[in-house]
């Protein structure tokens, strides 16, 4: 469960409303160009989520939520505090066809590269207060964890903490944190990676060999973890997460 600021509370704390409203959106290219600072990019990120641009593109927060925390619907995922660099890369890959969706594709082919940053660098910054999520079914989230820091032998799946790092507090500027992210969103993902609706060679083969049961135990693990804070709790290296993963309380 998430708590969700209104439009008011959003404007008090996150940014001045005449601030975003007076930065035209043709100052992100000069600001971009000229290696403008970054609360500059962030102020010019927040009036995109807020209202869309002048070229067909909607306004972010319809789905993602000011404040990036989305709806809690678990259709559309948390982007706050994750990677500026990951989001960028995702919405470059949905102009490109490289990633395709219905719905984003059609976003950003509508944003210019410098508001691709913007809005990145934009949910990147925030700090929603979300609640904890928490499952009745502990021994899948039991299942999961023991996926997720050791995989299986057969058929071959890799650790998750592998790549994503402990707890799933992800690797930056590559590798998405899967901490606190929404069950139903990453049990959709690893689905669409099983069908081949989404690409990537090394996870294609991680959908296709989990069974469903075990990707919703997956999902289940991760989701009742707190998502990251990039302030605060630097990500480790793959050197240091192998060492510094904790072992499942439930092991097979």
């Amino acid at each position: 469960m998430i708590t969700m600021p209104t439009l008011r509370t959003y404007l008090r704390h996150a940014l001045p409303l005449a601030a975003v409203v007076a930065l035209p959106l043709v100052y992100i290219g000069s600001l971009a160009q000229t290696g403008g600072e970054e609360p500059a990019l962030i102020q010019a990120g927040a009036r995109l989520v807020a209202e869309g641009n002048g070229n067909g593109t909607v306004a972010c927060a319809r789905c993602h939520g000011f404040d990036g925390a989305s709806d809690g619907s678990g259709a559309f995922p948390i982007l706050a505090r994750q990677s500026a660099a990951y989001l960028n890369k995702q919405l470059h890959d949905y102009a490109s066809g490289a990633r395709d969706n219905a719905v984003m594709s059609n976003i950003a082919k509508r944003l210019t590269p410098q508001e691709m940053n913007a809005v990145s660098l934009y949910y990147q910054s925030r700090r929603p207060d979300l609640l904890l999520k928490s499952t009745r079914n502990q021994a899948a989230v039991s299942r999961g964890e023991e996926l997720a820091y050791i995989g299986q032998l057969s058929p071959r799946v890799q650790s998750c903490v592998s790549c994503h790092g402990p707890e799933g507090r992800g690797e930056p500027p590559s590798v998405p944190y899967l901490s606190g992210q929404y069950q139903s969103y990453i049990r959709g993902q690893l689905e669409a990676y099983r069908r081949g609706f989404r690409v990537n060679p090394q996870m294609g083969v991680i959908g296709h060999n989990l069974s469903r049961q075990d990707a919703e135990a997956v999902a289940a693990y991760f989701s009742q973890l707190s998502i990251p804070n990039l302030t605060t709790e630097p990500t480790h290296g793959p050197t240091q997460a192998v060492s510094t993963a904790r072992t499942p309380s439930t092991s097979r």
